[in-house]
């Protein structure tokens, strides 16, 4: 009813008709439903929220799009650990999506829900359930703890290390990896030869590396690739059998009656 200019704006007919039905929120006299997206107009509309301000309704807007639900389902509320929140609120103090918190939610289990923190996402606290695994590990620890009559915190400190004697010293070791590697020794050659040839640990650690790549038939040295030529049998096969049979792969081979025997360099 004012049509002096200083009471009118710049307006394309698409926005004048926004402003029809809207006028609850203009009446805060500094911001109006123009600042707003379809999408944002919409999202106040259902759900019933237009007394708020401009800024109010892009914040929950905003909330709802990053967590993942809706404004109705974020605001019911849930209890977890003996704490009654919205589900928005477990969401942003978890730091998890909505549709996560509900799949852990579904998660048949017989113990407790668990939140545990984890620190690995860039140096930033999250918070997430502790997964079943954990949990029956967890569960496995105190009752190993109770056992041994010590408490759960002495029991997860206790030195686990083994000990072995190699040239009359002991040497504390967790696993035969790190062992291994102390050592300088593969890890797959240590086993071959406590499998094949049935050394205990301590000699498998420091035998002496033996290298066959060359054999002896007739009484003349060849190659591998050489011996095979001269006695008819593919490359290949010559090593895969040495490699899956060790010292019975020239009986696999039908050719041990030959007398071919390995030269140690």
């Amino acid at each position: 009813m004012n049509n002096n200019v200083s009471n009118l704006r710049w307006a394309t007919a698409s926005e004048n008709q926004v402003n029809r039905d809207c006028t609850r929120i203009l009446s805060c006299g500094r911001v109006g439903y123009h600042h707003l997206t379809k999408t944002q107009l919409s999202f106040a509309f259902k759900n019933k929220i237009t007394h708020l301000s401009v800024e109010d309704i892009n914040l929950l807007h905003n909330t709802c799009v990053d967590i993942g639900g809706s404004f109705e389902r974020l605001t019911s509320t849930l209890e977890l650990n003996g704490e009654t929140r919205t589900v928005g609120a477990w969401c942003v103090y978890l730091g998890i999506k909505y549709g996560t918190l509900m799949r852990n939610l579904r998660k048949k289990s017989n113990s407790k829900w668990v939140w545990t923190e984890d620190d690995n996402h860039n140096g930033v606290v999250v918070y997430r359930r502790k997964t079943e695994k954990e949990l029956d590990r967890e569960k496995g620890q105190r009752a190993s703890a109770r056992k041994l009559g010590m408490t759960l915190e002495d029991y997860l400190n206790r030195d686990t290390r083994k000990v072995i004697v190699i040239n009359g010293q002991e040497v504390k070791y967790n696993n035969v990896a790190e062992l291994c590697k102390l050592y300088g020794v593969s890890e797959a050659r240590v086993g071959t030869r406590m499998r094949r040839k049935g050394m205990t640990l301590e000699k498998a650690l420091q035998a002496p590396v033996e290298r066959v790549n060359k054999y002896l038939y007739n009484d003349t040295v060849y190659t591998i690739k050489e011996l095979c030529s001269v006695i008819g049998i593919e490359h290949r096969k010559f090593i895969n059998y040495k490699a899956d049979y060790g010292g019975k792969f020239l009986d696999k081979l039908g050719i041990s009656h030959l007398g071919i025997q390995p030269y140690v360099l």
